[in-house]
């Protein structure tokens, strides 16, 4: 009998430790594998998601504590959002705080904004807290300075106020207010270029407002513009004058490439007139060096004799004396002359001498 309740105790004991540990263990599971406190966070706050579903979207790699956060936000807001909804929108890339946060904005000012509409406002990569506010209060912006140049040549540069209101209905597919603000600035260059002097800018900007504010057409854009303001009027730079001087210094750098233009063929002219001049000398001193020849020839046939040859020199002589007349100054040609008639009558008697022999 002691041998049977030791057994028994024994195996008791083994019982006892076998559910501590398995106690231990779904604790152990709760505490770090089980979203238990999500779970009981969503529980008190009124927003009851089934375990299964909170481990479904732990799986999937989804951030459950915001998927918590949102639901309990929209129960508490009184958002017609559901868990899948939210875990939808989250896969979607969009940010369902801000959703809510309109939606709760729009309801609160008495605006017509569907969850539908808040979440495709969101898709498109804009605030639509931001929007939804524009939609309750006029918005309003600055363009940056538009540079515009008058008929004048003056430069001038315009800053512009812009106040508008958000239609949301009409935001999905609209374009953005930068698309808007640079339509404004190309009605303000077409408007400020149209005007007759800068001065006239000036003195009267409520003349460009007016008529910008009437030539802009923004079509179906969900934004209405309620005024366009002429801030800021700034005087630039006297673009005509400057036009006029790069026109002068253009035409002056032509002139100029032109006048080069012609020295270097004046150049090549003169090279080319030195070379035939170099020709010349070349065919003249042949025909120089042919010349003895030619009247040794002439004279071993008999078809020129001593006396024809004498007078041929005088000729050379005489033509010579004449260039060294025209080529040396008034100083030195009386001595050229005198040599050149020595010379002469040197080669006279010289032919007499031959004649009397």
């Amino acid at each position: 009998m002691p041998q049977m309740l030791s057994s028994i105790s024994g195996v008791g004991i083994v019982v006892i430790v076998l559910l501590a540990i398995l106690v231990i263990g779904f604790f152990v599971a709760v505490v770090f594998f089980l979203p238990s406190k999500l779970w009981l966070k969503a529980f008190f706050g009124g927003a009851r998601i089934s375990m299964a579903k909170l481990l479904s979207m732990k799986h999937k790699k989804i951030d459950i504590s915001q998927v918590v956060d949102s639901y309990i936000f929209a129960k508490k807001s009184k958002i017609a959002l559901s868990v899948d909804e939210i875990y939808a929108h989250l896969l979607s890339g969009g940010r369902i705080d801000s959703v809510i946060s309109a939606l709760v904005c729009a309801r609160e000012a008495g605006l017509k904004l569907s969850v539908d509409t808040a979440k495709a406002i969101d898709l498109t990569d804009r605030d639509v807290v931001e929007l939804v506010k524009s939609a309750i209060n006029p918005k309003v912006v600055e363009t940056d300075f538009v540079s515009c140049v008058c008929r004048d040549g003056i430069e001038v540069k315009i800053k512009a106020r812009v106040t508008y209101k958000t239609i949301l209905t009409k935001v999905v597919g609209s374009v953005n207010i930068d698309t808007i603000l640079s339509q404004i600035g190309e009605s303000i260059v077409s408007v400020a270029t149209s005007a007759k002097n800068h001065q006239e800018v000036l003195q009267n900007p409520d003349f460009v407002s007016k008529n910008v504010f009437l030539g802009c057409d923004f079509g179906d854009s969900c934004f209405k513009i309620l005024s366009i303001d002429v801030s800021k009027v700034e005087i630039g730079k006297n673009i005509g004058m400057m036009l006029k001087m790069d026109s002068v210094e253009l035409e002056k750098k032509l002139a100029s490439i032109d006048l080069d233009r012609q020295r270097a063929m004046q150049q090549v002219k003169t090279e080319e007139m030195k070379a035939k001049v170099e020709e010349m000398k070349i065919d003249k001193l042949k025909a120089e060096a042919e010349l003895p020849k030619a009247i040794t020839q002439a004279i071993s046939e008999g078809k020129m004799n001593i006396l024809d040859y004498f007078k041929m020199q005088n000729i050379i002589a005489d033509t010579k004396m004449r260039e060294s007349f025209t080529n040396t100054n008034s100083e030195n040609s009386d001595s050229a002359i005198i040599r050149q008639r020595n010379t002469r009558n040197t080669s006279k008697f010289n032919l007499d001498e031959d004649d009397e022999d």
